[in-house]
């Protein structure tokens, strides 16, 4: 068979990895005396990276990250406090695998966000399913699928991915059943999947954003508290200032 009629039976069974590096590697396997047992592995090593890449391409775009920014984009040095190797250990994934949950808390503007999204991208690329919300957007989304009787599809979206990222709880004001959207959220992903929530507000305030529901909110904070990691940044400037401020 000759390459261009090989070529096109590797596309017709979606072989397109193979398709791109078999010059490469037919090359490669002349110059280095490669058996065809060895010839054979680097192109089926070369559709797996490309169907390995796809995915994660794939799970990136799904769960609709604000910014794409690496730990190494972030200026570590203009807030100290911030514990940097916390943050790379939790991109390392190894909180997701275990079912843990994160919450930043601190003033707006610390880097909360942007380090959640950081963390996000990371456990994306490492082939987590992950999903990023803000906090109001969830509930308005959730809100929505209620009054349009697709509340089960729409709850499978936040409930089954590994990693939920929950973006600026407390910055608007939220539907009046956002408290019961949240917990039901929180409560079917408990110790088995993780949860990133990042908030302005001290855990006391939590019951008057959720329309003074103290019980919901001390339901979702205990849950949120079992096997979680609580990261302060109290006293960090704003970061999204540091320009004007250099």
């Amino acid at each position: 068979m000759k390459q261009p009629e090989l070529e096109r039976s590797m596309r017709s069974i979606r072989l397109t990895g193979m398709v791109e590096a078999i010059d490469r590697r037919n090359r490669e396997a002349i110059s280095s005396k490669l058996s065809y047992l060895e010839f054979l592995e680097l192109l089926v090593q070369d559709e797996l990276d490309r169907r390995r890449d796809l995915l994660i391409a794939r799970r990136i775009k799904q769960a609709r990250f604000p910014h794409h920014k690496s730990l190494d984009d972030f200026d570590w040095s203009f807030n100290p406090k911030i514990n940097q190797k916390q943050f790379r250990d939790l991109a390392s994934g190894e909180f997701v695998r275990k079912g843990h949950g994160v919450l930043l808390v601190g003033p707006p503007g610390a880097g909360k966000s942007t380090l959640a999204t950081t963390v996000g991208l990371a456990c994306a690329k490492l082939g987590f399913k992950v999903r990023y919300s803000s906090a109001f957007d969830l509930a308005e989304e959730l809100a929505e699928a209620t009054a349009l009787s697709l509340r089960k599809k729409r709850l499978s979206v936040f409930i089954d991915v590994d990693l939920l990222i929950i973006d600026d709880f407390g910055l608007k004001k939220l539907p009046p059943n956002a408290g019961e959207d949240l917990l039901e959220v929180i409560h079917k992903r408990h110790e088995t999947k993780s949860t990133l929530l990042t908030s302005n507000r001290p855990f006391e305030d939590w019951g008057l954003i959720l329309h003074n529901d103290n019980a919901t909110a001390t339901a979702v904070l205990d849950r949120l508290f079992h096997n979680g990691h609580v990261i302060n940044f109290k006293g960090c400037r704003s970061y999204r200032m540091r320009k004007n401020l250099a």
